[in-house]
């Protein structure tokens, strides 16, 4: 079963470097609340690329959260040595004509030993009718 539970909690904001970022000026934020982030109403999209085939993500809670975490879910990955694509669009393209950062977060926890793999985000430019599943 899986190894892997990718953000409980997963944002971003603009800011300036070292500065603390109200919750209010988040322009993204992911709290794996909704049953199922694919559906149509979602705001998730898993990739179509064959190297993705037969990807299987669910959402749950962790099997042993930190103190305090309990309630906190995020997106599952259920088999062994697979690839995994998928990916969300921010509402609104970040605007960084004042110098601020982009600042992302995101939380990722191992629920078994990983023997090899990796984790990361891809941000690519905003381009017009971006598809995220190719």
């Amino acid at each position: 079963m899986a190894k892997l539970l990718i953000g409980t909690l997963f944002t971003a904001s603009l800011a300036t470097a070292g500065a603390s970022v109200p919750k209010n000026d988040l322009f993204f934020v992911e709290t794996f609340d909704e049953a199922d982030p694919f559906s149509s109403s979602g705001n998730w999209v898993k990739s179509s690329n064959e190297r993705y085939s037969e990807q299987v993500v669910t959402i749950k809670s962790a099997n042993s959260p930190a103190k305090g975490f309990e309630s906190d879910k995020g997106l599952q990955l259920t088999s062994d040595h697979k690839f995994y694509g998928f990916g969300s669009k921010f509402k609104t393209p970040p605007d960084t004509k004042d110098k601020k950062e982009i600042v992302i977060q995101y939380e990722l926890k191992l629920e078994e030993t990983l023997a090899c793999g990796g984790a990361y985000i891809k941000l690519p430019r905003s381009i017009d009718n971006f598809d995220m599943a190719t």
